[in-house]
């Protein structure tokens, strides 16, 4: 659906984790995703 509204889409598979985040390195790969994101689609103010 993003894709056709001419969105960018990334997909993050985490292979193997559950859907708490069990693992550490896990919830570590996805708050750095999450950084990404935010750094490329918020705009500081100011």
């Amino acid at each position: 659906m993003l894709k056709q509204a001419g969105k960018q889409v990334t997909l993050v598979k985490l292979d193997g984790e559950d859907h708490w985040l069990s693992r550490s390195a896990t919830r570590q790969r996805v708050l750095e995703e999450m950084e990404t994101f935010l750094a490329l689609h918020l705009q500081p103010t100011g």
